[in-house]
């Protein structure tokens, strides 16, 4: 059997003045991003309706974008990153990693096209 110790009470405990706490900026979060496009009916070249995939890593990210951009029912895909906090949803600008597929954004259109 273990022996028995002693426990001193609370109130022989020696109490200190809190020390001030300090305001942390939290480190923003790198996300590893790919937006697949998908080709309507109609020959519109749009985002594909699910919407933003994220992944692992950069490395992880272009891999992705080449393969959905060569599977069937999609077009093109982009694999990008962003910098931000995903708990005060602000984020910054993006970082395109790769552009897989032939598609790319027309101004004067407004439209993305092959």
């Amino acid at each position: 059997m273990l022996p028995i110790r002693e426990i001193a009470p609370v109130r022989d405990c020696a109490i200190s003045t809190p020390i001030p706490t300090k305001r942390f900026v939290v480190s923003e979060l790198v996300t590893y991003c790919v937006l697949p496009f998908a080709r309507r009916d109609d020959g519109v070249i749009v985002p594909d309706h699910h919407g933003v995939v994220e992944c692992a890593s950069a490395k992880a990210a272009v891999q992705l974008a080449e393969a959905m951009a060569h599977a069937d029912g999609y077009v093109a895909a982009l694999a990008f990153a962003r910098t931000g906090s995903p708990a005060a949803g602000e984020y910054g600008p993006t970082a395109l990693l790769k552009r897989a597929g032939r598609v790319h954004w027309c101004p004067k259109r407004q439209a993305w096209i092959d």
